[in-house]
């Protein structure tokens, strides 16, 4: 079943079973637990009659499939310690809530792609620190809207260009040598 669905990356059943070694139950509901002892394909296979199941192969690997809906709920914490890759794929909107701090420490590239549009929308104070160059690039038009003071300090060159029109207003010009 889940071969079919172009969307589901699950890996193929480990079974090889060879008889005496397969230990297998099935109800009278259609549910399957199977203990396999065969020598060096080893695997137990939890399997709802839906088609939700949980195989455990012979080299440790796990792979779950839930056919409906998976919830979780921890009434402590939660620890995820991954020590290869890690690759998430959705197919639906993602959201995330969290009512404490959020910390994201990324010791190597990060890269984030929005094929739509994207608002960050800041409640308090918000800060960029960038230690080498900056390239801020946008296509179409960029307004900023400052309703405090601004404050610009360059140590180096200050270099504007316009291809069109430039246009200061303000209320007062000084110019400090």
């Amino acid at each position: 079943m889940a071969g079919k669905d172009k969307k589901t990356r699950i890996a193929k059943t480990s079974y090889e079973s060879k008889y005496p070694f397969n230990q297998a139950w099935l109800t009278e509901a259609g549910h399957e637990f199977h203990v396999d002892n065969t020598p060096g394909k080893e695997r137990i296979r939890f399997a709802h009659k839906k088609g939700t199941y949980i195989e455990i192969s012979p080299d440790g690997r796990k792979v779950e499939l839930t056919v409906g809906n998976y919830q979780q709920y921890n009434k402590g914490g939660v620890t995820i310690t991954i020590d290869e890759n890690e690759d998430k794929k959705g197919h639906g909107h993602k959201r995330e809530n969290n009512n404490g701090g959020t910390i994201i420490t990324v010791r190597g590239d990060s890269d984030s792609v929005t094929g739509g549009h994207t608002n960050v929308i800041v409640g308090g104070n918000a800060k960029v620190a960038v230690a080498g160059d900056m390239y801020t690039g946008v296509k179409g038009n960029h307004n900023m809207n400052v309703k405090g003071n601004m404050n610009l300090k360059v140590a180096g060159n200050l270099t504007t260009e316009t291809g069109g029109t430039h246009t200061i207003k303000a209320g007062i010009i000084s110019m400090n040598p």
